[in-house]
């Protein structure tokens, strides 16, 4: 279901406006009550006052074009990165709203942490055009949101120690719990359909990107992305550049804030601005979500492999005389081949390829070996067809080589 709200006059001006620094919504007005739209900000007009430098671009796509609305304790500011000109929208409540997010219909939301509601703000004035309260989310700390490629919303609330992923219906405000992360979400953003969250460990000073698994919102795939402060925020440029945005930390060593950028697995990261003066960030938002939707296509997990263009889904179950479980994807993987683990995830057990064989007999094939006598069960879905193919090891002696040529027809998704 993808989700496009009833008011969509600014569709279309919205680009158009990213391109010359001016908000193109065109929504219906509805002045809130205590809301002042005043242009007054202390200090904050000089926000990203610097030379920002795009990476990546072809040369037609000006970084004029990255445009997008940061948040802070009780302003909401339009950015135009590649000028790095900000305009202040509006003067908000303080500290009530929490994460910014685009939906595909380019409409900006937040989440009200007081009335604990999702709300559409309008990019003009900032003034609240639409507010749905939420049920099903008792514990709302810190929160932020996305909405990925398939109009699905997503809503993390963290802890000091771990965070809560929630699906959210956006029409009905109804929150469905997925599971805890195991790890603390600074800000959530997506590709695609792959939720991706950029995390802070307080105890060493570490910030990782991670990938979140929607069915159960486990943790996985992790790499280490210097952010230089915590509590950054990040977003996806409509060019797949991943951008972040660091506020002032004034305890111990002073560092600076920071806008920086990096490619969508969080490498060759590069700071393009320092020093100018921000303390505080709530939200940062720049693009709708890029990418296809792959809802009925298989969706990478912690305990889930994709193979050739995510047509094919892997798991393995494993049992012992007293306990079992679901093996997890080792991070070591390709687009054909990928290694599980049972107990410790240093000790790998089973390694299954996925191979398009449709050239050779008009098959893709399922390759696997494994260096374990523990009981499990390997199945391989593919997703464009639901043909299922499930492979059995009895446990007690060592895991047979199975070298299946004949596996799944070359059918066409």
């Amino acid at each position: 279901m993808i989700f496009r709200p009833d008011d969509d006059s600014g569709r279309g001006a919205w680009k158009q406006n990213l391109l010359d620094g001016r908000s193109g919504s065109g929504s219906r007005s509805a002045e809130r009550p205590g809301f002042s739209p005043s242009f007054a900000a202390a200090g904050l007009s000089r926000l990203l006052a610097l030379t920002l430098l795009f990476v990546g671009a072809p040369a037609a796509l000006s970084a004029q074009s990255l445009a997008g609305f940061l948040m802070t304790d009780d302003t909401l500011l339009r950015i135009t990165l590649g000028t790095a000109e900000t305009e202040e929208v509006a003067m908000l409540a303080e500290d009530r709203y929490s994460g910014l997010a685009f939906d595909s219909g380019e409409q900006l939301w937040t989440i009200d942490t007081e009335d604990v509601a999702l709300v559409r703000l309008s990019t003009t004035d900032g003034s609240v055009q639409e507010s749905t309260l939420i049920t099903g989310l008792p514990d709302l700390s810190r929160p932020d949101l996305i909405f990925d490629a398939c109009g699905r919303l997503w809503v993390t609330s963290t802890t000091a120690e771990d965070a809560v992923l929630y699906s959210l219906d956006p029409t009905t405000g109804v929150a469905t719990r997925v599971g805890e992360t195991g790890v603390e979400v600074t800000s959530l953003t997506s590709r695609g359909s792959r939720l991706v969250a950029l995390t802070f460990n307080e105890g060493n000073e570490e910030s990782q990107l991670v990938n979140l698994d929607p069915l159960d919102a486990s943790s996985f795939d992790e790499r280490e992305i210097e952010t230089v402060a915590a509590r950054a925020w990040i977003d996806f440029s409509v060019q797949g550049s991943l951008w972040g945005v660091s506020p002032t930390v004034g305890v111990g060593p002073p560092l600076p804030a920071t806008v920086w950028t990096a490619d969508s697995d969080g490498g060759g990261r590069n700071v393009v601005s320092e020093s100018f003066e921000l303390t505080v960030v709530r939200g940062f938002a720049l693009a709708p979500t890029q990418g296809s939707c792959t809802a009925t296509a298989c969706i990478e997990g912690s305990r889930r492999a994709c193979a050739l263009d995510d047509r094919f889904q892997v798991t393995v179950d494993w049992q012992t005389a007293s306990s079992s479980g679901a093996g997890r994807v080792a991070d070591a993987k390709s687009d054909d081949s990928a290694i599980f683990t049972f107990f410790d995830p240093d000790n790998w057990e089973v390694l299954v390829k996925v191979l398009d064989g449709c050239g050779v007999n008009g098959f893709n094939w399922v390759y696997f070996a494994a260096t374990t006598d523990v009981q499990f069960e390997l199945e391989v879905v593919d997703t464009a067809t639901g043909a299922v193919r499930t492979y059995e090891s009895p446990g007690g002696m060592p895991a047979e080589t199975v070298t299946d040529s004949a596996a799944f027809p070359c059918t066409s998704p």
